[in-house]
């Protein structure tokens, strides 16, 4: 305890001694931010209370609605907008356009827009649509208002008269209910074109959107005309009228819809018009409309413009399935030009495997040929012949020092288990002489021989034990392996290298044209050009052939491809006559890794039954008498060692096979206002505020 309390101490002391300015800095800047946050909050807690006093007030919202005979009504909303003392640029009028959900949900079109002040003076005003609303922004930018300032809004909404067995409505939501501002009186005129002689009613509803207040009045002024009033002022409310007639008086309501098609993966939202008025729900909504016949009209981009009549009966939905075709441009843009990109891509890839990775001529004539040409080693065969260093390169290149005398094989069988078939193999690699200063080995031979037979090492190694040591080796034998391509002039650089920054080039190709295909198709609605990225994986193939042969490298390959021909086709009756039984062993060992590096040691090794009946001095233990069975067994040894020579090794750079390598009635506006009605419903609504 005593300890405890002297080392709190301590570290107090400590503090007050050398930290108290830092504390004291600690303690300022959080002051400072508590008060910018108080003074933050305190501004907006005070920009919310001064929007909440505010106080716009609607004096007046009267609208005058005259119902004609094709069920379109023209409306002219006359609206007293105080802003009080605070200045504002003008109104936004919302109207929806849309109504009802799923299968009931349908679309109106309104049109006809003006707004003026009350002498008839036009104000400026932009219409947009915003979700599923048209509002109005009316007003300056550039100006503001304060006080009171008429607005006289005037438009025309189009099929929106509720048709029932024995009568039809006009069932409108005149003011809205989402108003920023309090609604304190509204009058509201209906006149029915053509005259009513019976079935007249009128009834109307206040408040909140779903109210059933009726603090209204409604009355049938004369034979075509009812007049409703709000009787008390609508708080955060509006004001809902309902109108009824005789039928017959107006067209019967229909409706039409679109199923819009294009002529390739996708269409852009087209524009679609009826009778000239523009639809602003989305093209696959049920518009309504009036029964008879319609213009409609589609347009988009990059497709034709559609015009077709329609016919629409009442109480009816007609669906209407609609193909864009593509313009002539576009069509070409679409259809056309993407295989002409396409082929030009590939043909700009050709070229340049054509100019830079095309080996020049030679003299184009291949003559058998009986010995590796330029004193070649069986790994500088295999590069020469297909430019790229295989691991049966590197095996080849063993039985080569093996054939030498630098090394023999053991093949050493382990006991059998006896849930085995066959018993398990091992390989070893015995030394015989020492390869560091031998003039009849290549550097690279050299290396190999210095990864099996380190200095100092063991004479006996296991292939398996290579595995763990020897892929480092692997790079540095590719290097030098190359090198001497490129320092006996066979390649003009090192074919690896020229072929792996062409492959990245490849990469990079096939991420830029898949980028370019997908712009394309945004740009153009085409999926084909999709297919670009085909260009980048030509690239990227084509980067296996762009190492480049000199003259001189192409005049040596023929010679080995002459050697080939030699080691694959030459019959046992002619090697009778060119070698003397003597020499058939040496020849047999001597050719036998170069018929492994050009893939011919089956048919070299065929050709030489029943001439050469022994075994290899330098294959040890395999106790085998015969060439094919030897031959099957140096192939085993041959995959079982490319296996271990990269054993643990991400990526050696190395190649080898198989490695790496809808009659009756209608009523679409909220079933009818004079059962089940309330305010808000049926048509018009939506509401308002200042900007």
């Amino acid at each position: 305890m005593i300890y405890v309390s002297i080392s709190v101490n301590f570290y107090l002391n400590l503090i007050s001694m050398k930290n108290q300015i830092k504390i004291l800095k600690l303690i300022v800047a959080l002051v400072l931010a508590v008060s910018l946050i108080a003074s933050v909050f305190v501004g907006w807690f005070m920009g919310v209370a001064e929007a909440e006093t505010i106080g716009d007030k609607i004096h007046q919202y009267n609208s005058d609605i005259i119902v004609n005979e094709n069920g379109s009504i023209d409306v002219a909303e006359k609206i007293l907008y105080d802003f009080g003392d605070v200045p504002g640029h003008g109104i936004i009028r919302d109207l929806p356009f849309v109504y009802g959900s799923g299968e009931d949900r349908v679309a109106i079109i309104f049109d006809d827009f003006s707004v003026t002040d009350e002498n008839g003076n036009p104000y400026d005003f932009i219409d947009y649509v915003d979700g599923y609303s048209l509002s109005l922004k009316v007003g300056d930018s550039d100006k503001t208002l304060t006080g009171e300032h008429w607005y006289y809004v005037n438009y025309k909404a189009h099929a929106v008269i509720n048709n029932f067995l024995i009568y039809d409505e006009l069932y409108w939501n005149v003011t809205g209910n989402y108003w920023e501002a309090d609604v304190e009186k509204s009058v509201v005129k209906v006149t029915v074109l053509g005259g009513v002689k019976e079935g007249k009613k009128a009834t109307c509803y206040s408040g909140g959107y779903g109210s059933e207040n009726q603090d209204c009045t409604a009355e049938v002024v004369s034979d075509n005309s009812y007049r409703f009033t709000l009787d008390k002022p609508v708080y955060g409310g509006g004001f809902t009228v309902v109108a009824g007639f005789e039928k017959g008086i107006v067209k019967e309501n229909a409706s039409v819809g679109f199923n819009i098609s294009g002529s390739s993966l996708s269409i852009y939202s087209p524009d679609v018009y009826i009778d000239g008025n523009k639809v602003l729900g989305k093209f696959y909504d049920s518009i309504m409309v009036f029964s008879g016949e319609h213009l409609v009209e589609v347009k988009s981009y990059g497709y034709e413009d559609y015009s077709a009549k329609i016919t629409v009966a009442g109480f009816k939905t007609k669906m209407v399935d609609i193909v864009l075709e593509k313009t002539f441009f576009w069509r070409f843009v679409g259809e056309i030009f993407p295989w002409i990109l396409l082929g030009f891509g590939l043909f700009l890839v050709f070229l340049l495997w054509f100019f830079k990775g095309r080996d020049p001529r030679g003299k184009g004539v291949i003559m058998p040929l009986y010995e590796a040409p330029d004193k070649l080693s069986p790994g500088e065969v295999g590069v020469i012949y297909d430019e790229v260093a295989h691991l049966h390169d590197i095996s080849a290149s063993i039985i080569n020092m093996a054939v030498k005398g630098y090394l023999k094989i053991e093949k050493v069988e382990k006991e059998k288990k006896w849930y085995q078939f066959k018993a398990d193999v091992d390989y070893f690699f015995l030394l015989q002489k020492d390869a560091a200063d031998a003039k009849d080995l290549k550097d690279f031979e050299k290396k190999i021989f210095a990864g099996i037979f380190p200095k100092g090492g063991k004479s006996r190694v296991s292939l398996q034990s290579l595995g763990r040591r020897f892929y480092p080796v692997l790079s540095k034998v590719k290097e030098l392996l190359y090198e001497s391509m490129v320092d006996k002039k066979y390649f003009d650089t090192d074919p690896d290298k020229r072929r792996i920054n062409y492959m990245v080039l490849g990469i990079v190709s096939v991420f830029l044209m898949t980028m370019i295909g997908v712009g394309l198709s945004i740009l153009s609605d085409s999926a084909l050009y999709a297919a670009m990225p085909i260009v980048g994986v030509a690239f990227f193939i084509v980067a296996r052939f762009m190492p480049k042969k000199t003259v001189f490298g192409v005049e040596v390959n023929e010679k080995v491809r002459g050697f080939q021909m030699f080691l694959k086709a030459t019959e046992t009756d002619r090697l009778k006559k060119m070698f003397s039984p003597s020499e058939y062993k040496n020849v047999f060992e001597k050719y036998l890794p170069y018929a492994m590096v050009l893939g011919v040691e089956k048919q070299w090794s065929k050709q030489f039954e029943g001439l050469y009946k022994g075994m290899p001095d330098w294959y040890v233990g395999a106790n085998q008498t015969n060439m094919f069975i030897f031959m099957n067994d140096l192939g085993r040894w041959s995959r079982y060692g490319e296996k271990q020579f990269v054993a643990g090794a991400p990526n050696s750079g190395w190649k080898s096979s198989g490695w790496g390598g809808s009659g009756g009635s209608s009523s679409w506006g909220g079933g009818s206002g004079f059962s089940g009605g309330f305010s808000g419903g049926g048509f018009g609504g939506g509401g308002g505020g200042r900007w």
